[in-house]
């Protein structure tokens, strides 16, 4: 593909993506027992269509700071939130220390409510 942009030509390959793709993620996939396993057990990706500002406005899809850092570059959201990051149990530690902290539980149930996240 060629790009013209202020006379200046750009090539990039269609392939140069895709050179991690050429050989399995674990040594162990080459058996087809294991082959099987880890097509039955294996973490699952979702792809959205939205990005940056819209992604972060929708509830379903917004992980906070749990987004990694190639995660915020390939959807770019990365100026768009805090320069940390948290795994989802450091999260959910966070969360429910505050739940433990509220006097009532009647506060518990409304914060519980309106989080995003379900317990």
């Amino acid at each position: 593909m060629f790009f013209r942009y202020a006379n200046i030509n750009v090539t990039r390959g269609i392939f140069s993506t895709l050179k991690c793709c050429t050989k399995p993620c674990h040594p162990e996939v080459t058996n087809p027992t294991m082959l099987a396993l880890h097509e039955l057990y294996r973490q699952e990706t979702a792809t959205t269509c939205e990005k940056g500002y819209s992604l972060l406005r929708n509830g379903r899809l917004n992980k906070g700071l749990t987004f990694t850092l190639e995660e915020r570059q390939y959807l770019g959201i990365h100026g768009l939130l805090p320069p940390t990051f948290m795994t989802e149990e450091q999260q959910g530690y966070r969360i429910m220390t505050y739940l433990r902290k509220l006097p009532d539980n009647l506060f518990k149930g409304i914060t519980k409510e309106v989080s995003p996240i379900r317990y």
